[in-house]
């Protein structure tokens, strides 16, 4: 198997993490992991997921033969070439795995796009990439993201003076699962701080994404990954994330300056 796809690594990746490939199959993942950052960052999701469940449930029950069977005859009816057919035999997973696998995914992945925003908000954060429009008056940045996206992007008004609007761009958001959209991207500085946000057409039930925080009497989420803080909510229809190394406190009072 080589030059792997995106899809690919999706479909193969549980033999991967289990150590089932040779070397050389191996290299093939290892290869499109260190190219591919979206499936980095899926990667490291759905290992944090697969370790989650397997502590859950303890010891697994094997699979029933008959269970068996019938998987070996789908795949065989399904799959492409005769090796992927034989790698993905081996992913007969005992009962309970498959259970809890599958209410996983139900629960986070069918969209696909909610496990993901919070990773999405802190690795764009993360990366230093030029800004279509390098402006700080916000009026000048909703009309262009409006005439761009079509997105009624209002971008927040901080009251704290410090705080600098310094432009933005357009963006995606939920790209690794397969059907991102267009977000509106928006920078500012806070002394050495940096303070992003991103605003997208995406109904979310932000209380699930995390801790739960009243602004107002209006409810903002408020999660972490990777060192950073990301604080969610909703205006105008659309779901605004804002994120930042400030701490989650210094985060909620900013965010509720703007709301």
């Amino acid at each position: 198997m080589s030059h792997l796809t995106c899809d690919e690594f999706h479909q193969f990746v549980d033999p991967y993490l289990d150590g089932e490939y040779d070397a050389l199959e191996r290299r093939d993942f290892d290869m499109h992991l260190a190219a591919c950052g979206d499936c980095r960052r899926w990667f490291e999701q759905h290992r944090a997921i697969q370790s989650a469940v397997r502590q859950t449930l303890g010891r697994p029950t094997p699979m029933p033969g008959g269970a068996k069977a019938r998987l070996r005859t789908r795949l065989a009816l399904e799959a492409g070439p005769a090796q992927r057919r034989q790698k993905l035999v081996k992913l007969a997973l005992p009962v309970p795995m498959v259970a809890a696998a599958a209410a996983v995914f139900f629960f986070v992945g069918t969209t696909g796009f909610t496990p993901t925003v919070v990773q999405d908000a802190v690795a764009q954060h993360d990366e230093e990439m030029p800004l279509d429009v390098p402006t700080p008056e916000a009026e000048e940045l909703d009309q262009w993201f409006q005439r761009r996206a079509r997105l009624k992007v209002t971008a927040p008004r901080f009251r704290d003076r410090r705080l600098m609007l310094m432009g933005g761009r357009l963006s995606r958001v939920g790209a690794r699962a397969g059907h991102g959209q267009r977000a509106a991207y928006m920078v500012y500085g806070v002394g050495r701080h940096k303070v992003s946000v991103l605003a997208f057409d995406e109904d979310l039930e932000i209380e699930q994404l995390g801790e739960v925080r009243r602004i107002k009497g209006r409810p903002v989420s408020v999660a972490e990954h990777e060192g950073r803080r990301v604080v969610l909510f909703r205006k105008n229809g659309l779901t605004y994330t804002v994120t930042s190394d400030l701490s989650a406190q210094r985060m909620v009072e900013l965010v509720g300056t703007a709301m």
